[in-house]
């Protein structure tokens, strides 16, 4: 064999030993950080940028605790899904804190003008409206649930990150259901572009 055509299948062999592990780990989900990960990255985050916010916002963050994340995937796929960080108290939200899932980053913060439950709409409540829409007896009796989670993407049902809506996959058929309870059978393009925070809020 020429010692032109080893090089070729050296150089050949170096492209595949270094490339394929890369384009593997490219397609693979990425790894999600835990979260008590998630907890501590918001309130380092909010404590970061708290000599920024309003009197109004300190006061809706005085006392108030981080609860349990909800995780929120990009149904657009160009972003790393996010967590939604509340932050309560007496187990009503002031706060909410936005945490990118796999870096820890945090991203963004809102205060509610008017403590809430958060979400407005829960799993349970989601489902019970699409048995509703759907003019059944019980979602859980009647529908073969595959799976439910939340997702986002700016939409016409959706310009805040801090609304995710529930999507519910049910043997062949998805639906969306939104923070105001309302199904939808698609995902639509907003008519106004814009960004988006909680409506009833101050801003910082």
């Amino acid at each position: 064999m020429r010692p032109t055509a080893i090089a070729t299948m050296l150089l050949a062999a170096l492209f595949w030993a270094i490339h394929v592990p890369v384009m593997a780990a490219m397609d693979s989900p990425p790894t999600l950080i835990s979260p008590q990960e998630v907890k501590s990255c918001a309130i380092q985050g909010i404590n970061g940028i708290k000599w920024a916010l309003s009197a109004a916002f300190r006061v809706a963050l005085t006392d108030a605790a981080a609860a349990e994340p909800l995780l929120v995937f990009r149904f657009d796929s160009k972003s790393n899904p996010y967590y939604i960080v509340p932050f309560q108290k007496s187990k009503k939200v002031s706060v909410l804190v936005i945490v990118d899932a796999v870096t820890g980053r945090y991203k963004q913060a809102s205060y509610l003008k008017d403590a809430v439950e958060y979400p407005r709409v829960s799993m349970d409540m989601a489902l019970e409206s699409l048995a509703a829409y759907l003019k059944i007896k019980s979602p859980a009796e009647n529908v073969k649930l595959l799976e439910a989670r939340l997702i986002w993407k700016p939409s016409e049902q959706s310009q805040s990150p801090f609304e995710p809506l529930w999507e519910i996959s049910a043997e062949s058929s998805v639906w969306y259901v939104d923070q105001h309870n309302k199904v939808h059978d698609r995902i639509t393009e907003p008519l106004l572009k814009g960004g988006g925070e909680p409506p009833k809020k101050k801003n910082k």
